[in-house]
């Protein structure tokens, strides 16, 4: 009894470490919706880990992936490494109903808390004509490696979306447009990666679609000041405690969306930990104060009702972003769950206007030479 109290404490002051450097999550089950692409013949589905910083030198030189199983054997191959896991989805050209994603990636981020196979229910449409998906789990989310929901710095974010384009050129060495979709903090991912990455040194981005962007803190959801001058007291030696409650209750004013939520065994149920949401709140300055930088084709979606990540920033964000193709549109009533799967035709229309809404915009410039 006292071990199911000890553990997760001594874990919390950095004074614990398991074997598996997941903390058990690599294991845990598929959700029903990963499950169903698994099983349909006409998706090719592809899960990889790449290796990242495996040589101790903090520079991420040499990284290397392989094809895995998700079986109990690569844990323990894994032991004392660090590495990012992703899944690619790809449907057979003999059955999909369009061909406008030819030649396309959709490469998805995932939000706070979270974990990529959540966009399982949203991508079959982009499957069908022809885009080919891939999810990461970024750092100590889903099946990645880290004490779950932990970063030390949102550049952990952004240098995940790299290391996952890098091993791309592996198995894909094609040149192929590359597409950056990301909700709340992957919508920030995006934003970050592009900043920080340049097209013209990298991997080269063609356009980004930011769902409700972790730009700014809605008043619901920012911690108190006081809250957070704690937290930047306790980073120094308790990093990995959580504090904050986060954007628990401030999901979806549907009772359904947060239920769900505390129920995936993949997603992270606690408060937001320390040394996370003040290297968000980092991040997200650094990324305002570097808005007039922005080159990249962009749309951005907020709801007006989103009691989690504001969408005055994001306005403001974009008013003031570079760049000539750009769109912002905010979305009257919505909240911060964008994408939420309803119970009944009439309650999935929300979703599906943001659907409708992301393949327009990616299909003009996927036809773009």
């Amino acid at each position: 009894m006292a071990e199911i109290f000890l553990v997760p404490l001594l874990n919390n002051l950095n004074l614990y470490t398991p074997t598996d450097p997941t903390y058990g999550r690599y294991l845990l089950p598929q959700s029903p919706a990963e499950l169903e692409l698994e099983r349909d013949p006409a998706v090719k589905v592809r899960s990889r880990r790449v290796f990242v910083n495996y040589t101790g030198d903090g520079t991420g030189k040499g990284d290397w992936g392989e094809d895995v199983q998700l079986s109990a054997r690569e844990v323990e191959t894994g032991v004392g490494k660090e590495w990012l896991f992703y899944k690619v989805w790809e449907c057979d050209g003999d059955v999909r109903r369009g061909e406008v994603g030819d030649g396309c990636d959709l490469v998805m981020i995932h939000g706070l808390d979270c974990y990529g196979g959540k966009y399982a229910p949203h991508v079959r449409r982009f499957l069908d004509l022809g885009y080919r998906i891939i999810i990461p789990d970024l750092p100590s989310h889903g099946r990645s490696t880290g004490v779950h929901s932990h970063i030390d710095s949102a550049n952990q974010l952004s240098d995940a979306v790299y290391h996952v384009l890098k091993d791309r050129e592996t198995w894909s060495p094609k040149t192929r447009k590359t597409f950056l979709i990301g909700s709340s903090m992957g919508g920030w991912t995006c934003l970050s990666y592009c900043l920080r990455y340049p097209s013209d040194q990298y991997f080269p981005i063609d356009g980004v679609f930011a769902i409700a962007p972790l730009i700014g803190v809605a008043p619901e959801t920012l911690p108190h000041p006081i809250t957070i001058q704690v937290a930047r007291v306790l980073r120094f030696f308790a990093g990995r405690l959580p504090l904050s409650p986060g954007v628990k209750g401030n999901l979806h004013s549907d009772p359904i969306v947060e239920e769900e939520s505390d129920a995936d065994p993949l997603g992270y149920h606690g408060h937001l930990r320390v040394a996370t949401g003040l290297a968000l709140l980092e991040g997200f300055t650094t990324v305002g104060h570097q808005a007039h930088l922005w080159t990249h084709p962009l749309r951005i979606i907020h709801g007006s009702h989103d009691r989690s990540t504001s969408h005055t920033h994001s306005v403001d964000w974009f008013e003031r972003a570079g760049g000539c193709d750009k769109q912002c549109e905010i979305y009257e009533g919505y909240e911060h769950v964008m994408l939420k799967v309803g119970v009944d035709e009439a309650d999935d229309e929300e979703r599906q206007r943001v659907l409708r809404d992301m393949e327009l915009w990616l299909g003009e410039r996927a036809k773009l030479s």
